[in-house]
């Protein structure tokens, strides 16, 4: 008797792109920006700039800032935030 397929491979969707969308699509903010500043390191902090580009492009939202940048949680760039003296605009 043929047993039944279990686990994530059984409920997982197809890796196959349907005809007429992208395969290729950017996943984060920074995917696209260009090679004029070397990439941060793991304990590099982002710049200013770097926040505030990143919070304009998430509008406002923390959490996806944060991945965006590649901090570990929202908390991670509220520290830096609070740090760096930057306020959100409510």
């Amino acid at each position: 008797m043929p047993e039944a397929s279990t686990g994530a491979a059984a409920t997982r969707p197809s890796a196959e792109v349907a005809e007429g969308q992208d395969a290729e699509k950017p996943t984060s903010w920074g995917a696209g920006r260009s090679s004029e500043a070397p990439p941060r390191t793991r304990n590099q902090e982002p710049s200013e700039d770097d926040i505030r580009e990143a919070l304009a492009h998430a509008d406002g939202n923390v959490a996806r800032a944060a991945a965006a940048l590649g901090l570990s949680s929202r908390y991670a760039l509220y520290r830096v935030m609070a740090k760096l003296g930057i306020e959100l605009g409510r």
